[in-house]
């Protein structure tokens, strides 16, 4: 029995110790899932930023080809009509006529006739806003998903600390 009571002093010490450590784990192990889940959110935070800067550098991409392409086109035409005129003053005088009328776009420009099927250069640029919108839309609601699963997942993270703080 003495013995007993003798244990039992020499092990109260280390319960005190015990309990404060335990204490001390907890609130280090919460503060590890704050810090993960704030990483999380920053992580995923960047990724958006990421995937909406690769969708406007595609964009920008697009439209620095449209415009090296409309510059060669135009510098080619630029070459054939000096050339062009270079032929026809040697072989003829320059004689101006002006015609009567009024310039009538193709058929498939009118308002009425603008459909999703139709190929004209008019309704490239609508097009490529179009396109550019869904790219935009596409991206931005993958970042959302990815800030709902980063939710979820430090809601889960949250209930297993409450759980393992009421044991």
């Amino acid at each position: 029995m003495q013995e007993k009571v003798a244990w039992e002093l020499g092990v109260e010490p280390y319960k005190c110790d015990n309990s404060r450590l335990l204490s001390e784990v907890n609130g280090l192990h919460l503060e590890l899932v704050k810090q993960r889940d704030k990483f999380v959110l920053a992580n995923t935070e960047l990724k958006c930023r990421v995937r909406v800067l690769q969708t406007d550098k595609k964009q920008l991409d697009e439209r620095c080809l449209q415009a090296e392409a409309k510059i060669r086109e135009l510098l080619h035409s630029a070459d054939s009509k000096s050339r062009k005129n270079g032929v026809n003053m040697q072989r003829k005088p320059f004689v101006s006529t002006v015609r009567a009328g009024y310039y009538q776009p193709p058929k498939c420009c009118d308002a009425q006739a603008q459909d999703s099927k139709c190929h004209c250069p008019c309704n490239q640029p609508r097009k490529t806003d179009v396109l550019h919108e869904i790219e935009r839309l596409q991206a931005e609601t993958k970042n959302q998903e990815e800030v709902i699963d980063a939710y979820k997942k430090q809601d889960r993270c949250l209930d297993k600390v409450a759980n393992c703080s009421s044991l």
